[in-house]
């Protein structure tokens, strides 16, 4: 008996030897599936988690500058002058941060660097409140804070 399943998985039926679609797949007992998962899991590279929640971070970086939300910031950029940045937030009416690319490092256990290349949007509340652009380039520094990335410095030119 055959049992017809859609692609790419294997099937292994009781006493038959396996049937497997298109495209081929090796053939695994059911027992052996939740094991295998269990070693790709382990086979993650520590580098790429240190290097996505990097990019987590640069991600609520962009998202509370594009909110215009200092505490947002001081909540993942350690030291940051909060008062400082809400004030500068308060003179705009819009504003729209985004990174075209970033390349992050991770050249030790609790320290990353992040070099993200973009635009930034904004339009003034006073004034000109013509929409102003600029091309910039954002360097930023990032340690561990336990299991967690923080900023803990940034130069926009």
């Amino acid at each position: 008996m055959i049992a017809a399943l859609p692609p790419p998985e294997a099937v292994v039926l009781a006493d038959d030897p396996p049937v497997v679609t298109t495209p081929p797949a090796p053939a695994l007992p059911a027992a052996a599936a939740p094991a295998a998962r269990a070693a790709a899991a382990i086979a993650v590279d520590p580098l790429d988690v240190d290097r996505s929640a990097v990019k987590d971070v640069l991600a609520a970086y962009r998202k509370s500058y594009n909110d215009l939300d200092a505490v947002a910031v001081s909540a993942i950029w350690k030291g940051v002058d909060e008062r400082a940045l809400q004030r500068a937030f308060s003179s705009l009416s819009h504003q729209n941060l985004s990174f075209e690319r970033c390349d992050v490092r991770v050249p030790g256990a609790d320290r990353a660097v992040a070099r993200c290349e973009g635009v930034l949007s904004y339009v003034p509340k006073f004034g000109d409140a013509l929409s102003q652009q600029r091309r910039m380039t954002w360097n930023m520094d990032l340690h561990r804070a336990g299991e967690r990335w923080m900023i803990v410095g940034v130069s926009a030119r």
